[in-house]
């Protein structure tokens, strides 16, 4: 999304990147995180001088765990320096995640905001049990208690968040509304993947914060925003598809960009290389799922 301009808002750190390791069965894949490096205040400080002499930021996405060094408040931060009334955000973060609803909320101009959060982190969040291991699906009963215990605990989410975003693994994903009094939920199907073969399953998260994200720039603004041509054309297709039943086109473009993400997240499996994928890949998959 930021295209050319990426690197003006980059800091390079005095720690080393940290490694990830997989270990690779025939239909599972372990991840061994290293935990990351300290980050100076001099560091972070670059960082802040430089959000704050951006402006209309289009789209913004938090993302992954805080590292050492990092305050609790550091994405609220971020957020109230660089978003604006017009500024889609994606949260796809639990780290700081109070004080940043508190500083959405608070922030008179702030545009509209989702939380992309999986089902066990959900469960986590809201004092609620999960049934199945971290692995297995989540019901639609222990989803509906989850996202109502979420916004008795999180009072600010009602007015910081459009609403959640909730991912399963290879289980269907939900969309939780927070347009209204009572959250209305979607279930939205995952794309299959074919058996037998290697999966990489290490950023598939990230592909469908990414992904959501464009799509939602892409029906939201005029120019299309950073998709492809034929990216924009299928996306267009379901979003129509969708309107009859979803009258709201709001709603509908953020149903349609996390359906879009979802097909992103499974492209991404299919790539040895963490976080890539392949637009063709993502059009046949999203194509499938309806």
């Amino acid at each position: 999304i930021l295209g050319d301009s990426a690197l003006d808002l980059t800091v390079r750190t005095k720690q080393d990147t940290r490694i990830c390791t997989s270990i690779i069965a025939a239909d599972e894949t372990t991840e061994l995180v290293e935990p990351s490096g300290y980050i100076r205040d001099e560091e972070m400080g670059s960082l802040m001088a430089k959000l704050d002499k951006s402006d209309d930021v289009a789209a913004l996405c938090i993302m992954g765990s805080m590292p050492p060094g990092c305050k609790d408040d550091t994405y609220a931060d971020i957020y109230t320096r660089a978003a604006c009334k017009k500024t889609l955000c994606l949260i796809d973060s639990v780290a700081g995640v109070k004080a940043l609803l508190e500083a959405i909320e608070s922030k008179e101009d702030s545009g509209p905001t989702i939380f992309k959060v999986n089902a066990s982190e959900l469960c986590k969040l809201a004092g609620c049990k999960k049934s199945s291991s971290e692995t297995g699906g989540i019901t639609f009963d222990e989803l509906t208690e989850a996202v109502i215990q979420f916004k008795k605990k999180f009072v600010s989410s009602v007015n910081a968040l459009t609403g959640l975003a909730v991912t399963d693994g290879r289980h269907p994903g939900y969309y939780a509304s927070f347009r209204n009094a009572e959250a209305t939920i979607f279930q939205l199907p995952v794309p299959a993947l074919a058996s037998g073969r290697p999966l990489f399953p290490i950023g598939a998260g990230d592909a469908v914060a990414g992904g959501t994200l464009a799509a939602w720039l892409c029906l939201a603004s005029e120019d299309g925003g950073t998709l492809n041509q034929a990216c924009r054309t299928v996306l267009r297709e379901h979003f129509e598809a969708n309107s009859d039943s979803i009258s709201d086109p709001d709603l509908n473009a953020i149903v349609s960009a996390f359906s879009f993400g979802l097909a992103c997240g499974s492209a991404s499996c299919l790539q040895e290389e963490n976080s890539v994928l392949d637009p063709n890949d993502v059009m046949e998959l999203f194509k499938n799922i309806g």
